[in-house]
């Protein structure tokens, strides 16, 4: 800003001096009469005749002239220099508050970019509309939506979405009687990179609102639940379709909340209903021949008002807890099946909807009816408002 100042200041300075040599050079031609009679374009004069003294005299004029060239000019230079200095002085100061604001929103964007990658935190949240038309992303720290909603394939409708890294997510669609899978792959900046069907991965049955999916976090394994015929079941098939398994249960129970912890998959199964309902939390070895879902090994009972749990670490498990108005994300030791401590709490109405889990931090997300919360252990919840959404990952 100052190099900007001192160079308008040298310029106009250069300017105004080289109006007054000009100003005196056309002073001091005024001040040369020509000779008597002459022609002042008469250009047939061969040369110019010697002036006598008299010639050389300056020549009368109604007015009189007092001092010199800088006598005469020195005021108009002084103030052209003072006022092209107050000129400069304020475009600097205009120049340098625009400046200043333009870089205000990207110093907040970037110092929020920077927590969110030391902390580990994914970047960006994606969400399924309940309608399955679309899917719509949204940055993880101010809420606000990236870009344009992602339309569904033609005759499709979106279903369920999981993570298996930053801006890497497979979604399932579905069509009556079958269910396809599309990888999903984010920018940098949070806009939609591609969406590529996987091909010839397909899963017979019908999906419904108590389906449920997750992603390996190598991408390269997918489970999903789905009914029919009155069964239900978990399927995992490999992204290459080369490998599939399936565990299958004729229990009227509902299977919710898959989450991978490496080679194990957990999972929630509530089975009863009203008062007399029971939830558990199960995790089923993914590497052993396809069979009955009883196999599956109990690792802890979720205590009253715990509706969605998520394996995080292969020891413990995080649960939403509702207690009045208040909703607290719960650790429990599956070593002593007690809790540990509470990760956060937040007002909430109503119970949440699901947990997501990070696939690469193990950050947890609600999703509860007033909207999207998170937060580390210790640190303040973050919670932002959203449109009506059947899933979400980040």
């Amino acid at each position: 800003m100052l190099r900007r100042a001192v160079t308008l200041t040298v310029v106009a300075t250069a300017g105004a001096l080289a109006a007054v040599a000009v100003l005196a050079l056309l002073e001091d031609r005024r001040g040369t009469p020509l000779p008597a009679g002459a022609d002042p374009v008469d250009e047939s004069r061969g040369s110019t005749e010697p002036m006598e003294s008299a010639e050389r005299q300056d020549p009368p004029s109604n007015g009189s002239r007092h001092g010199g060239l800088v006598r005469d000019h020195a005021v108009p230079v002084i103030v052209a220099i003072l006022v092209v200095l107050l000129l400069a002085g304020a475009m600097d100061f205009v120049n340098g508050r625009a400046e200043k604001k333009d870089e205000e929103p990207a110093a907040s964007k970037a110092a929020a970019t920077k927590t969110a990658a030391q902390t580990g935190t994914p970047r960006f949240v994606v969400g399924v509309r309940r309608s399955g038309d679309a899917l719509v992303v949204r940055d993880a720290q101010t809420g606000s939506q990236v870009g344009a909603g992602i339309a569904a394939p033609a005759g499709q409708r979106f279903h369920q979405i999981a993570s298996y890294g930053e801006g890497a997510f497979v979604v399932s669609a579905y069509m009556p009687g079958r269910v396809t899978f599309h990888r999903l792959t984010l920018t940098r900046g949070g806009l939609p990179q591609s969406l590529t069907p996987l091909p010839g991965l397909v899963v017979q049955g019908t999906s419904t609102s108590r389906s449920d999916m997750a992603v390996s976090p190598d991408g390269q394994r997918i489970a999903y639940v789905a009914y029919g015929r009155g069964v239900s079941r978990i399927e995992i098939v490999s992204a290459n379709g080369a490998d599939r398994r399936r565990w299958t249960t004729r229990s009227n129970g509902r299977i919710t909340n898959l989450s991978w912890t490496g080679g194990t998959l957990s999972f929630v199964w509530s089975t009863g209903g009203g008062p007399t309902v029971r939830r558990q939390v199960r995790t089923l070895d993914t590497t052993a021949p396809s069979g009955d879902l009883r196999t599956s090994r109990p690792v802890l009972p979720l205590p009253a008002g715990a509706t969605t749990a998520a394996l995080v670490q292969g020891n413990t498990v995080v649960a939403g807890v509702q207690q009045g108005t208040k909703l607290a994300l719960q650790e429990f030791s599956l070593q002593t099946r007690q809790p540990t401590r509470v990760w956060w709490s937040a007002e909430a109405g109503r119970p949440p909807v699901a947990l997501v889990r990070a696939s690469k931090s193990g950050d947890v997300l609600m999703l509860g009816a007033g909207g999207l919360s998170y937060g580390a252990p210790g640190q303040s919840v973050r919670t932002f408002p959203v449109e009506e959404y059947g899933d979400v990952a980040w």
